[in-house]
Protein backbone atom coordinates (compact mmCIF):
# COMPACT_ATOMS: atom_id res chain seq x y z
CA UNK A 1 0.00 0.00 0.00
CA UNK A 2 1.10 3.56 -0.62
CA UNK A 3 2.41 5.39 2.44
CA UNK A 4 3.14 8.71 0.77
CA UNK A 5 4.23 10.24 -2.52
CA UNK A 6 7.11 12.56 -3.29
CA UNK A 7 4.90 15.61 -2.80
CA UNK A 8 5.73 15.16 0.91
CA UNK A 9 9.48 15.36 0.18
CA UNK A 10 10.75 18.93 0.48
CA UNK A 11 14.29 18.19 -0.70
CA UNK A 12 16.66 15.35 -1.57
CA UNK A 13 20.37 15.54 -2.35
CA UNK A 14 23.45 13.36 -2.57
CA UNK A 15 25.82 13.44 0.37
CA UNK A 16 28.67 11.25 1.61
CA UNK A 17 28.71 9.31 4.85
CA UNK A 18 31.60 9.50 7.31
CA UNK A 19 32.94 6.38 5.57
CA UNK A 20 32.86 8.14 2.19
CA UNK A 21 29.86 6.22 0.81
CA UNK A 22 27.22 8.01 -1.24
CA UNK A 23 23.81 8.40 0.35
CA UNK A 24 20.68 10.46 -0.23
CA UNK A 25 19.76 13.03 2.41
CA UNK A 26 16.13 14.07 2.43
CA UNK A 27 13.89 16.55 4.19
CA UNK A 28 10.15 16.08 4.45
CA UNK A 29 7.29 18.56 4.49
CA UNK A 30 5.27 19.01 7.67
CA UNK A 31 2.70 16.48 6.41
CA UNK A 32 5.47 14.09 5.28
CA UNK A 33 7.13 14.34 8.69
CA UNK A 34 3.89 13.33 10.40
CA UNK A 35 3.28 10.40 8.04
CA UNK A 36 6.88 9.13 8.10
CA UNK A 37 7.26 9.56 11.86
CA UNK A 38 4.21 7.44 12.53
CA UNK A 39 5.10 4.83 9.92
CA UNK A 40 8.80 4.42 10.68
CA UNK A 41 8.16 4.29 14.43
CA UNK A 42 5.97 1.22 13.87
CA UNK A 43 8.15 -0.45 11.22
CA UNK A 44 11.79 -0.38 12.34
CA UNK A 45 13.56 -3.33 10.72
CA UNK A 46 11.20 -3.52 7.74
CA UNK A 47 11.98 -2.74 4.13
CA UNK A 48 10.50 0.35 2.49
CA UNK A 49 10.10 0.09 -1.26
CA UNK A 50 10.51 3.22 -3.36
CA UNK A 51 8.54 2.56 -6.53
CA UNK A 52 8.51 4.48 -9.82
CA UNK A 53 6.21 3.36 -12.64
CA UNK A 54 5.63 0.02 -10.86
CA UNK A 55 9.39 -0.66 -10.71
CA UNK A 56 11.31 -0.84 -7.42
CA UNK A 57 14.10 1.73 -7.62
CA UNK A 58 15.31 1.37 -4.03
CA UNK A 59 14.44 -0.79 -1.03
CA UNK A 60 16.10 0.53 2.12
CA UNK A 61 15.60 -0.98 5.56
CA UNK A 62 14.09 1.32 8.18
CA UNK A 63 16.92 1.33 10.74
CA UNK A 64 15.28 3.73 13.19
CA UNK A 65 12.28 5.97 13.63
CA UNK A 66 12.48 9.08 11.44
CA UNK A 67 10.64 11.66 13.52
CA UNK A 68 12.55 14.87 12.79
CA UNK A 69 11.53 15.16 9.14
CA UNK A 70 15.10 14.53 7.96
CA UNK A 71 16.89 11.32 7.13
CA UNK A 72 19.24 9.49 4.80
CA UNK A 73 18.95 6.55 2.48
CA UNK A 74 22.19 4.59 2.68
CA UNK A 75 23.33 1.69 0.54
CA UNK A 76 25.88 0.68 -2.04
CA UNK A 77 25.26 3.67 -4.28
CA UNK A 78 27.55 4.91 -7.01
CA UNK A 79 27.52 8.66 -7.52
CA UNK A 80 25.27 8.17 -10.56
CA UNK A 81 22.78 5.89 -8.81
CA UNK A 82 22.61 8.23 -5.80
CA UNK A 83 22.02 11.22 -8.08
CA UNK A 84 19.32 9.31 -9.95
CA UNK A 85 17.46 8.39 -6.76
CA UNK A 86 17.70 11.95 -5.41
CA UNK A 87 16.30 13.22 -8.72
CA UNK A 88 13.41 10.73 -8.64
CA UNK A 89 12.54 11.82 -5.12
CA UNK A 90 12.43 15.48 -6.22
CA UNK A 91 10.42 15.04 -9.45
CA UNK A 92 7.17 16.91 -9.26
CA UNK A 93 4.26 16.49 -9.77
CA UNK A 94 4.79 12.84 -10.77
CA UNK A 95 3.67 10.66 -7.87
CA UNK A 96 6.31 8.26 -6.57
CA UNK A 97 4.58 6.09 -4.02
CA UNK A 98 6.64 4.68 -1.18
CA UNK A 99 5.25 1.18 -0.84
CA UNK A 100 5.87 -1.31 1.94
CA UNK A 101 7.19 -4.62 0.73
CA UNK A 102 5.93 -7.61 2.67
CA UNK A 103 9.44 -8.57 3.75
CA UNK A 104 10.91 -8.29 7.22
CA UNK A 105 14.61 -8.07 7.97
CA UNK A 106 14.52 -11.69 9.15
CA UNK A 107 13.58 -12.85 5.64
CA UNK A 108 16.89 -11.92 4.02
Amino acid sequence: HTIMTNKEIASASVTKSQLGKYEIAFTLTEQGTKIFSEYTSKNVGSYLGIILDKVVISMPIINSSITSGEGVIAGNFTLESAQNLATYLKISPLPIPLIVAEISSGDQ
